[in-house]
Formats: C-alpha cells, structure tokens, sequence
C-alpha cells in the first residue's frame, strides 16, 4: 500500500510540474489598464456601447477599438479618469441626450385593423401585418422599449404610449435600437421643438390613419426662418420633416404652421444624467434585462 502511496505521489508531481510549465508557456498577458478601466466603468452591463459588457468595453477601450467616450451612461468624471488611464486627451462635457418617442397620438383613440391579443411584445407584433392600428409607421404600444430599457426610465402610459421618466433615462440608447418601428430617437435635453410624427404616407392616406399624422406638406421647412428644417426622402417613396437641433433657434413658427399639429414644444430636460446605481454582485445574473426587474 504504501508503494501505491509513493507511486501516486510521484506521478502528481510530475503531472503538477508539467502542468506549471504548460501554464507558464500558454500564460496569456492582459494589459493592467484593462482592470482599471474597468474599475471605474458603472459596471450596468447595459450593452449601449456595443460591447456585451463593462468588461468587453474595457478591453476595447484599452486595444483602440473604442475611445474613452465610449460608455453612453458614464458621468465626466468617469471619462476623465478613462482618459487619463489611457494618456488621452478628449472632450469629456458631451451634452446629455435623452430618449424622445416620435408618436403622439393617444393609441386607445387610434383606429384599429384588428384587436391583437397577442404576446407583449413589439417584435412580434410587427410581423402580424405591421400590428393592430391602420397607421404603419406608429407605436404598437406593447412595451417592449419599456422592458428593454436597463433603468426603468420606461412605463407603459394609460394613453398607451410609452412614457420617459427623464429623471432615470440616462440616453443609453437602448429603447432606441429596441424599437422595430424606429420611431425613438436621442436627442439633446434642452431642445424643446421636437416632431413627434414618424408617418411616411402623404395627404389623404396619412389623414386616413391618424388624426395627427404628418401630410409632409413642407410647411414647417418652408417657414423656417434658421432653415433647421428639410424634407427626407425615405426609400419607399415618403418623406417627412427632420429637425437639426444645432440650427434650431427654439422660435415656434413651425409648431404655428403645421396644419396637423404634429409638432409640439416640450419643456427642455435640465440636469445632469442621473446617477448610476452601484455595482452589484447578483450572482448568474447575466444583465440582459429580459426579466425586467433589474
């Protein structure tokens, strides 16, 4: 027994030792900065960099293939110190963006195709002859920007329009990539003329819809006095008014000019991004916000 003993003491040193050396010669060397950065990321895992992670984007950050800047919900100072661990120099005071839905009118005052009594969820609806309501380019009013959205700055309204608590939206963009009929956008939280109308059909087919659909007359581009306003052209023959906020001088006359009253003036959202809760060790939990109670 004792030979037996000795004879697996022997073989697991010697399987030991080659382990060691294997380990040694496979050894793959991480750049220390990347632990830093990732030190002082907010450790959310919301995804709105593009990366799956903190930890992807801390990589990144440190292999050049995303800048300090990255993190859409990190504060200045946190950009700043990414920077310094890099030995950059960038612009750290980004003004603050916030989600803005490009649909106003109430959904339970929409006319409806069909009652659809489906799954709650945008992505589905859509495959099912472009959700219930006559209007194409609208809301479904399914909530799956709510859901989606890794703070909770989204809940489904009584008007079944999706509402922004801009106290807790951060400008991830995440709603944004979320919405399948593209109709959230980032935009700066002090402009206050916002086109809340996404309809690409024109005159009496877009009045058909919706009560409060865009006609694309061109009245609001025609009349404004900074040129912030032109008429797109989209691929499948529509156009609608877009805003540039740069040039945008707050004036109004657009809102007094549209005939459909689609264009609104909002109170400019004032403050800093909201503070990013601290990190938490859930353990499994993998930050995909599918459970919507993160």
């Amino acid at each position: 027994m004792l030979e037996a003993v000795g004879v697996l003491a022997v073989m697991g040193g010697i399987f030991g030792s080659v382990l060691g050396v294997a380990a040694k010669k496979f050894e793959v060397k991480t750049d220390p900065r990347v632990s830093n950065v990732l030190a002082v990321l907010p450790g959310v895992n919301c995804g709105a960099c593009g990366f799956p992670g903190c930890a992807a984007l801390a990589e990144a950050i440190v292999e050049k293939r995303a800048n300090a800047n990255a993190c859409m919900v990190a504060k200045s100072e946190t950009r700043s110190v990414i920077a310094a661990i890099m030995g950059e120099s960038i612009n750290v005071n980004i003004a603050r963006k916030v989600a803005r839905l490009k649909c106003s009118y109430p959904l339970n005052d929409a006319a409806k195709l069909y009652e659809y009594q489906g799954i709650k969820d945008c992505h589905l609806a859509v495959t099912m002859f472009i959700g219930e309501r006559l209007c194409n380019w609208g809301c479904f009013g399914l909530g799956s920007c709510a859901a989606a959205c890794p703070f909770h700055a989204i809940k489904m309204g009584s008007d079944g329009l999706p509402k922004i608590d801009y106290d807790l939206c951060t400008g991830c963009g995440i709603c944004v990539s979320e919405c399948p009929q593209f109709i959230i956008e980032l935009e700066n939280a002090k402009q206050q003329v916002h086109i809340l109308c996404h309809n690409l059909d024109r005159g009496k087919t877009a009045m058909d819809v919706c009560p409060q659909a865009c006609i694309s007359c061109g009245l609001c581009a025609k009349n404004c006095p900074a040129g912030a306003i032109v008429m797109t052209d989209y691929k499948n023959g529509g156009s609608l008014p877009v805003l540039d906020g740069e040039k945008c001088t707050q004036c109004g006359l657009c809102i007094e000019k549209c005939p459909r009253k689609c264009i609104f003036r909002c109170a400019p959202i004032e403050g800093a991004a909201p503070v990013i809760p601290e990190k938490t060790d859930d353990t499994g939990c993998a930050a995909c916000g599918l459970c919507g109670d993160r």
